[in-house]
């Protein structure tokens, strides 16, 4: 709601009627991953291009089902453009599978509706902990490998 009055000078007016406004979210646009590497899943989008009422934006993901449900699993503030999903806030991300993903623009209490819908996957494959002996030569490590999701121990 808006009232207005002018003043000028030693003038001031009595304020107006009040105005009715009314704000909506607009979609984002052009969703699209950037990249990935293991455990990291990075998104982008743009603004609408004439958006005034960003308040930021809800991000969603869907696990191995592009029809599935989504799940709120992060939130963004006014302006920012990117999120990397690096399965925090107890929403965990796995290699091997596949992640389907869409945002919403976010305006006070309300959203906009889905921008469009992107997915992605990683493989690991990275050595996490080498083990030695006690003359230090190195007996074995536990790896990640390309689409598990546990440590495998490899003797070297």
């Amino acid at each position: 709601f808006y009232k207005i009055r002018l003043k000028t000078n030693n003038i001031t007016t009595n304020f107006s009627n009040i105005a009715l406004t009314s704000f909506s979210c607009e979609t984002p646009q052009n969703l699209i991953v950037t990249g990935s590497a293991c455990g990291k899943i990075d998104l982008k989008w743009e603004d609408y291009p004439t958006s005034i009422s960003e308040g930021g934006y809800n991000i969603y993901r869907s696990q191995d089902n592009p029809n599935g449900q989504y799940q709120l699993i992060a939130n963004t503030s006014a302006n920012v453009l990117t999120y990397s999903d690096i399965g925090q806030n107890g929403y965990p991300i796995y290699a091997g599978r596949t992640y389907y993903y869409k945002i919403k623009g976010r305006f006070n209490n309300s959203e906009s509706s889905f921008s469009n819908q992107v997915n992605e996957s990683f493989v690991c494959d990275t050595c996490t902990l080498r083990f030695y002996t006690t003359s230090g030569k190195a007996f074995g490590t536990y790896c990640r490998k390309a689409y598990d999701t546990t440590c495998l121990y490899e003797s070297l």
